[in-house]
């Protein structure tokens, strides 16, 4: 087991931290704010499917939100990493917008109506800056042009 652990890549780490933030951490801590009594009376095993199930769905919407827009990019250069990226990118996004909503419900007591709001609230302007940060790396590598010089010949 330990042999295996030290085989892993440096991005499979990062997969499993991004995954493990998005998925799990999330979802714990809402559950925490909203159903306290919950950790109480279930068992590990309910208490992370219900976490999941409460970060996956905006999970996979950030991740179908992004996913042809960068792997565009990827395929247009050559570059195979797109769909890691992705997941990576939508992970950490979806962190982030979930911690600052329990966050600012946490600070303004609100219900978890109101704290839906607020996360499509954070969402939208994310999403935003985002699109403007992907049309720019477009506009930047359609900018770059390569030159290819012969090779000097020796006499």
């Amino acid at each position: 087991m330990l042999k295996e652990l030290k085989e892993l890549e440096t991005k499979h780490y990062i997969i499993a931290i991004a995954t493990f933030s998005a998925l799990f951490s999330p979802g714990l801590l809402c559950l925490f704010h909203y159903k306290n009594n919950l950790f109480s009376s279930l068992d590990i095993i309910k208490l992370i499917t219900l976490s999941i199930s409460l970060s996956l769905p905006l999970l996979i919407f950030n991740y179908m939100i992004f996913f042809f827009p960068i792997t565009e990019i990827d395929t247009k250069y050559n570059n195979k990493s797109g769909i890691l990226f992705v997941w990576i990118f939508a992970s950490f996004l979806t962190t982030i917008i979930l911690n600052i909503g329990l966050y600012v419900s946490f600070i303004f007591h609100l219900t978890f109506r109101q704290f839906t709001y607020v996360l499509v609230i954070i969402e939208i302007p994310l999403i935003l800056i985002s699109y403007i940060i992907i049309k720019n790396i477009k506009k930047n590598k359609s900018s770059e042009k390569i030159e290819y010089s012969a090779p000097d010949k020796q006499k």
